[in-house]
């Protein structure tokens, strides 16, 4: 193994002055992406869409007039509408809640 001398001077033990010292680059997380109101409108319309798709294939399968027409309403009605108000509070909590930088220096 080689050594070097001792005592000999490296390039990084030269002196240099305070003001021309690169300043250390504090390590922070990624901040979290926020997501858009498109963003959730989007998100929302493909989730309605799939439930009426959902729901014509079944009554495509079935017989139109019997009882497991209106649970079939009920269901994915109930589904879609219970999917937009949590897609919602997600965004309001999204949309006002605010991260908090600690200072680690």
């Amino acid at each position: 193994m080689a050594r070097g001398k001792k005592g000999s001077k490296l390039a990084t033990d030269v002196l240099i002055p305070e003001e021309a010292r690169p300043k250390p680059v504090r390590e922070t997380a990624m901040p979290k992406s926020r997501y858009t109101i498109l963003d959730y409108i989007v998100v929302c319309v493909f989730f309605i869409g799939f439930c009426y798709l959902q729901k014509y294939v079944a009554l495509w399968m079935m017989d139109k007039d019997t009882i497991e027409k209106w649970s079939l309403d009920f269901f994915f009605d109930t589904l879609w509408k219970g999917f937009v108000i949590v897609a919602i509070l997600v965004g309001l909590h999204d949309f006002f809640y605010r991260d908090v930088e600690e200072d680690t220096a």
